[in-house]
């Protein structure tokens, strides 16, 4: 039989199989109630995958931080565009969030996931350094990290630097902070403390950044 009959005839593995490459066609929604930390943090995030994945991941702010304002916009957003359907995060922190509990038990009732910091980001962050310190309030653990930062990198820390994924990533191992972050929710749900309103400190931006990586990340 000639070649290019042969080659004509030939069919996709992923048809012959049965089986629907989506690898490269999911997206993520991420909606935050930050107008600078989280968003400048995942936009830097966003910079470090290769230049073909980064239009896969979408930021935007929710000005404000209610259960019915966060969560009506993810879905308006998603059926606005329904290619964003299948990863939708919303990134929250607990520092003054009144409906913190609310929030997340109404997001996985809608299929929504929250990547949550208790008290703040801040928590997460610290977490590229050492492992995850006790600090009961945002101003505590913002306070802490300034001097950690500073320590670790020689470089003031702001809540408004651009760069900041980019720096903690450079002078910190983001492995390890994936490891103290499960390592510190394993340790509250030993305890018996599986509330995230309580579970102080503690975060779940791990998990957002790992989901990310594995879907997003073609290297």
């Amino acid at each position: 039989m000639p070649r290019e009959i042969r080659n004509a005839k030939r069919i996709p593995r992923d048809v012959r199989t049965g089986r629907l490459n989506t690898r490269n066609t999911e997206y993520f929604l991420i909606v935050t109630d930050a107008k600078q930390t989280e968003q400048n943090y995942i936009k830097v995030f966003q910079k470090s995958l290769p230049q073909n994945a980064q239009h896969r991941i979408s930021i935007k702010v929710c000005q404000e931080n209610s259960q019915n304002k966060l969560i009506g916009e993810c879905k308006r957003l998603a059926n606005i565009d329904p290619k964003y359907q299948r990863h939708i995060w919303i990134l929250l922190d607990r520092d003054e969030v009144p409906v913190f509990d609310k929030i997340i038990t109404e997001a996985k009732k809608n299929d929504i996931k929250v990547a949550w910091s208790n008290p703040c980001i801040e928590i997460w962050f610290s977490a590229y350094f050492e492992n995850i310190k006790t600090h009961t309030s945002a101003e505590q653990a913002t306070d802490a990290f300034k001097e950690l930062f500073k320590q670790m990198t020689n470089i003031p820390y702001r809540k408004n630097d651009d760069e900041i994924y980019k720096r903690l990533t450079q002078f910190g191992d983001e492995t390890k902070a994936i490891m103290r972050a499960e390592q510190k929710r394993k340790e509250h749900n030993s305890a018996g403390i599986k509330k995230p309103s309580i579970m102080v400190p503690a975060t779940t931006v791990d998990e957002l950044i790992s989901e990310m990586r594995n879907v997003v990340d073609d290297k």
